[in-house]
């Protein structure tokens, strides 16, 4: 059973009540909501349960969407606020402590999956090769 995201919706905008609905709609927070959706079913691991997916889901959504409208404010008036800055950055830390309890792979500090750590892991060969155990039918 897959999470329903129309119904994390009205608690990814609690997360950021700061964001009023006249800035960014239901239609955007669901926007983010499904990047995120896509982003967690992407790194989760494979015994992680549905009911186990709503935090980190509403908290990266959450992060998303403040993210986009921060940018789009300091598009608007040219300037970042600083607040909000800080919030972003709360909101990033949050969700990367909820999307390491149920990721398979290391997530660096911008949330991406952390590409130099896997680029130092040695790979191992595998390759065909006669068995050791007789072949009974022959």
């Amino acid at each position: 059973m897959a999470v329903n995201l129309s119904t994390l919706l009205f608690r990814v905008r609690a997360s950021v009540s700061d964001i009023s609905v006249a800035n960014m709609d239901d239609l955007a927070m669901y926007r983010e909501l499904q990047k995120a959706n896509n982003f967690v079913q992407a790194v989760k691991r494979s015994t992680v349960t549905d009911i186990d997916l709503e935090i980190p889901l509403i908290c990266l959504a959450a992060y998303y969407a403040h993210a986009t409208y921060t940018l789009l404010n300091a598009r608007q008036q040219g300037t970042i606020d600083e607040s909000a800055l800080l919030r972003d950055n709360n909101l990033r830390r949050i969700a990367q402590v909820q999307l390491e309890l149920i990721s398979s792979v290391s997530l660096d500090e911008n949330l991406n999956v952390d590409a130099a750590r896997y680029e130092r892991i040695r790979g191992l060969a595998f390759a065909l090769s006669p068995g050791v155990m007789y072949d009974w039918r022959l």
